[in-house]
């Protein structure tokens, strides 16, 4: 739910349609949301985004340097890593309660926040390549490991759209048992 303390900053309006993309299934449907009207200038980018040469330009920018020493991402070596495979069918139940903040975190990025980086006259939120980030964000929508799909499981009066849920692939479910009793393997 990375979108939370992001909307907090208070970059956004956080409207109530707004708010209903935050926290839909918080008791209080993101009504108490905090807004800390933060000043600080952010930079928001997609981790995929490092390996581009102009994530570090813009990032060089958005710092007031000529350039970085050097613009190439070096990720955490680490020790003792156990290797987890989350497209492992074990874990399509886990992944199907986590595709729905994924899909929320997509649907306000490219509705409410990415449209600030696009209009040139808000301040304070730099992302580098927005329609890259957009596209980017758009894949979030979609089980990374092609296992599970989306389905509309009704409809929300108070959200006025779909309730959504990630059900297994019924193309895998010859593989897997069925999941009408909320298990998806």
């Amino acid at each position: 739910r990375f979108h939370i303390p992001l909307a907090q900053l208070g970059k956004t309006d956080l409207t109530n349609d707004e708010r209903s993309w935050l926290a839909p299934n918080d008791i209080d449907g993101g009504d108490n949301l905090a807004n800390l009207n933060i000043l600080n200038d952010i930079f928001l980018y997609d981790q995929t985004q490092m390996k581009e040469e102009y994530f570090w330009n813009d990032l060089a920018s958005f710092l007031r340097v000529s350039r970085l020493p050097e613009g190439k991402y070096h990720g955490s070596k680490g020790k003792n890593l156990a290797h987890l495979n989350i497209c492992d069918p074990k874990y399509d139940n886990w992944r199907a309660m986590l595709m729905p903040y994924s899909y929320e975190l997509s649907v306000w990025l490219q509705k409410y926040f990415l449209p600030l980086a696009r209009d040139s006259s808000h301040t304070g939120v730099y992302v580098p390549n927005v329609d890259r980030l957009s596209q980017i964000a758009e894949t979030y929508k979609k089980d990374p490991c092609d296992r599970l799909i989306s389905k509309h499981t009704g409809w929300s009066s108070e959200l006025g759209r779909p309730k959504l849920a990630y059900v297994l692939d019924p193309l895998l479910a010859n593989t897997t048992t069925n999941a009408t009793d909320g298990n998806l393997s």
